[in-house]
């Protein structure tokens, strides 16, 4: 069945939704063929540990995202960003109605994070550098902006004034952010974004950096720049 799919998805151009998907679907019967075993083994218990801050939150927010078949928390009533907090805390405890989900996420994260690992060690040994990519947005529909809502001004998006490339201008979709909120805690959330990265790459690319210093800003309900 694998191969099978290898050879359908072997296009000039990925079509990344098919895949997902095809992944996702084997990832899940991996998952329920070991799911009590690697729940409670001491790998998967420290990655938790360690990685709690973010992990439970993306995997409750995934679970979440195929509930309610929208990433757009804003329609997720009662379980929006006003309540995100305690949603996490209640839905990543097992048993919870949506804890199967979770775990699952829990499952694909682990061995994502041991695969990468593995491969920036494998390439650190034979003299390569591997260096990751930081996107200086995040997309309205995401995690962060429905864990930390305060961090982001959601009314407005991200884009580039008109030019000789385009000239109506470009409306990304990202929110700005709130620096004066950010800077509360010394820009935990950046920071914490940072130390993630370094997990594997030895170097880091800001796309775009400039966002650091000015970013031209548009009303969210814009079409164009």
């Amino acid at each position: 069945e694998v191969n099978k799919a290898k050879a359908a998805l072997d296009l000039k151009e990925v079509d990344y939704e098919a895949t997902v998907k095809v992944k996702m679907s084997v990832a899940k019967r991996c998952f329920e063929a070991v799911k009590n075993s690697f729940l409670n083994s001491p790998e998967f218990t420290e990655f938790l540990a360690e990685n709690a801050a973010w992990l439970k939150p993306y995997a409750v927010f995934c679970a979440l995202r195929e509930l309610f078949g929208t990433a757009q928390h804003w329609r997720w009533g009662s379980l929006g960003c006003e309540s995100s907090t305690e949603t996490v805390t209640r839905l990543s405890q097992p048993g919870s109605e949506v804890y199967n989900t979770v775990a699952l996420h829990y499952f694909v994260q682990f061995h994502l994070d041991a695969q990468l690992r593995a491969a920036s060690a494998h390439a650190k040994r034979r003299g390569v550098i591997l260096k990751g990519d930081l996107p200086i947005g995040v997309d309205k529909a995401s995690v962060d902006t429905w864990m930390y809502p305060s961090l982001f001004r959601m009314h407005t998006s991200t884009g580039a004034p008109p030019d000789d490339f385009d000239p109506n201008g470009q409306n990304w979709g990202f929110p700005t952010y709130n620096w004066e909120e950010m800077s509360k805690d010394g820009y935990g959330w950046w920071r914490a974004r940072m130390s993630h990265l370094e997990r594997y790459f030895s170097a880091m690319r800001i796309d775009h950096v400039l966002g650091f210093f000015r970013i031209w800003e548009l009303p969210a309900h814009t079409r164009v720049g």
